[in-house]
């Protein structure tokens, strides 16, 4: 299983629309302002998917020849850059999580996996629990709730801390998350997080929400 994205599968039309719909950060809120225009300009300079914008926006040279070509100013280009960049999962160090154990740890460290990518890309599917158990001589429950784990932080928002939280209140996988209501997620996740385990932020159904937006679009760019 691939841990990163394709984001070639994500056309030009679809991310304005995801653009559009999403809550931004302050900093980004930019992106926002003539969406429709500078989405046009984009297309004109025939960029088809997100994948050619990256490309075409990933060293300071290109960003800069861009500019010039599409009339867009290069703060913008910056700044929607990094926007579509944050939809690239980020490998947390296993030692990370809140239930790794030393001596599970240190076996999977032996085996050069040291990561959340390392760990997932095990797996061809989550059937290969057993299998992975087997090789590794690590229980199954721990191999199960790993790749989880793993999985879950693939979505923008969810650390290891977190993606622990989220595993013990009921979600284990990116579609589950995005298929969730954002209100009983709430409701769920809360409990979990009940003494402050994992976190100390409070946390409302807008932060659900834009863990099940990002969980969505994780679904439609991956292989």
């Amino acid at each position: 299983m691939k841990y990163c994205v394709n984001f070639k599968k994500l056309s030009m039309d679809e991310y304005r629309k995801i653009l559009s719909q999403q809550d931004l950060l302050p900093s980004r809120k930019i992106l926002a302002q003539n969406v429709d225009s500078a989405f046009s300009s984009i297309k004109d300079a025939e960029i088809k998917n997100l994948g050619e914008l990256l490309k075409a926006l990933n060293t300071a040279a290109k960003l800069s020849s861009f500019s010039n070509r599409t009339g867009l100013s290069e703060e913008y280009l910056v700044i929607l850059r990094r926007e579509a960049g944050s939809l690239e999962p980020r490998s947390v160090a296993l030692r990370d999580f809140p239930f790794m154990n030393g001596e599970t740890h240190d076996i999977l460290f032996r085996s050069n996996i040291k990561t959340s990518k390392d760990f997932y890309e095990l797996f061809d599917t989550v059937e290969d629990v057993s299998r992975i158990a087997r090789e590794k001589s690590i229980s199954k429950d721990c191999v199960y709730e790993l790749f989880c784990l793993c999985s879950l932080v693939r979505i923008n928002g969810i650390g290891a801390a977190a993606a622990k939280c989220f595993f013990d209140a009921g979600f284990r996988s990116v579609s589950e998350v995005a298929e969730a209501n954002p209100f009983d997620m709430l409701k769920r996740i809360s409990e979990a997080n009940a003494d402050n385990r994992y976190y100390k932020a409070k946390l409302g159904e807008k932060d659900m929400q834009f863990c099940i937006n990002y969980a969505k679009i994780l679904l439609r760019i991956s292989d």
